[in-house]
């Protein structure tokens, strides 16, 4: 797998050449699509079988002189092979292989899923009941540690959404990795640990972190706006489901 950005001069000679391998399917007239007309998209070209979409209904494909024209065809469903894939930020197209051009670009929103070197990774940090260990202040260099961990935890899952428990208080709530590492937790019914419990720092801990994940050495890590508090998660095992 090749990954580079091209000049947008190279990239109008290449795009041709790629499609030029089947047979036009006639004369298109484009539309171009101002979010991506004269924008130089980060292009993936991926060998024969590395990568693969499934398409689960009919899509609308592309003009490949364009990535950007009107729809000039509809690709059943089923699963392709993928020679490129050019993604504009805004939008990424798809070149099937085996469908004639110029009807063999297609748009992310006609696929169902990818396969093979192209397909999304496993989020490394859901599934797992992360138990608190430490929390470290940058600007004193202190770190301190949490007597009980097992009581101090939080789950992440695949769908956004997250559960923990902060001593004798438990909680739900959701998180987002767009743009940072962000958390809302809301305890299920807040009750009052007392004696030397950390469950009132361990929520306002969570509601300021702004970065986090895998740190590296099977732990996670949870930080507050520039790195002030570092707060160290340990793997505690499958959660269940």
């Amino acid at each position: 797998m090749i990954k580079s950005k091209w000049f947008l001069i190279t990239l109008a000679l290449l795009l041709p050449l790629l499609a030029g391998c089947y047979p036009p399917a006639g004369p298109v007239a484009p539309t171009p699509n101002p979010d991506v007309y004269n924008v130089v998209p980060d292009t993936t070209v991926y060998d024969a079988g590395e990568c693969m979409a499934v398409l689960a209904a009919p899509a609308p494909a592309y003009t490949s002189s364009t990535l950007s024209g009107a729809p000039s065809g509809e690709v059943p469903a089923g699963t392709y092979e993928v020679g490129a894939v050019a993604d504009y930020g805004s939008v990424v197209f798809f070149m099937l292989n085996g469908v004639p051009a110029p009807t063999n670009w297609i748009t992310s929103a006609s696929v169902a899923s990818l396969e093979g070197a192209c397909a999304e990774p496993a989020n490394p940090i859901v599934d797992i009941v992360w138990q608190w260990t430490s929390v470290r202040n940058r600007s004193t260099g202190q770190a301190t540690a949490v007597p009980n961990p097992p009581v101090y935890t939080i789950i992440f899952r695949d769908d956004g959404t997250l559960s923990g428990q902060a001593d004798c208080n438990t909680f739900t709530g959701t998180y987002s990795t767009q743009g940072g590492f962000f958390i809302t937790a809301t305890p299920d019914v807040m009750a009052a640990c007392g004696g030397d419990s950390l469950d009132v720092q361990y929520f306002e801990l969570l509601g300021d972190i702004v970065a986090g994940g895998p740190d590296g050495a099977g732990g996670l890590a949870l930080e507050t706006a520039g790195g002030e508090q570092r707060m160290e998660f340990a793997n505690g095992g499958a959660a269940p489901q």
